[in-house]
C-alpha cells in the first residue's frame, strides 16, 4: 500500500488521508497497522458498499444534485472510525519497507517472467 501511495505521489497525486472499506476495515488491529505503515490517517465509512456509493455519487453529479465531487462525498459519506498514525511505529516500519523495495527491484523481472509462463506467452 505504501508503495502505491509513493507511486501516486511521484505522479503528483498527493494523498493526505484515506478511507478503508472491506473486511480489513472491520479490524482495529489491521487498521492500526495500515495507518502506521503508510503514515497516513485512515477513516472507516459507515457504508461498506464503496462501489455502489461511488456510482450513486457520480449519478448525483450527472443530474446536478451535487456541485462538486467534494460536495457529493461530504453529503453522503459518514465515518464510523478514524485512525491516526503513530509516527514512532511508522519509522520502524520504514526499515522493513526499505528491504521490501530492494526485494521488489530484484524480483520484478522474475515475477513478470512467471506471469508470462502462466499466460502461455513464454
Amino acid at each position: 500500500m505504501l508503495h502505491n501511495i509513493q507511486t501516486a505521489e511521484e505522479a503528483e497525486a498527493y494523498i493526505t488521508d484515506m478511507n478503508s472499506v472491506g473486511g480489513s476495515a472491520n479490524s482495529a488491529v489491521w487498521m492500526r497497522i495500515k495507518t502506521d505503515v503508510t503514515g497516513k490517517p485512515m477513516r472507516v465509512p459507515v457504508s461498506d458498499t464503496a462501489t455502489t456509493m461511488g456510482a450513486a455519487m457520480l449519478a448525483g453529479m450527472g443530474i446536478g444534485l451535487y456541485g462538486s465531487y467534494r460536495e457529493a462525498v461530504d453529503s453522503t459519506v459518514q465515518i464510523k472510525a478514524s485512525y491516526e498514525p503513530d509516527m514512532r511505529n511508522h519509522e520502524e516500519y520504514q526499515k522493513y519497507y526499505a528491504v521490501y523495495l530492494k526485494l521488489y527491484e530484484r524480483l520484478k523481472d522474475l515475477m513478470a517472467h512467471i506471469s508470462g509462463l502462466q499466460s502461455g506467452k513464454e
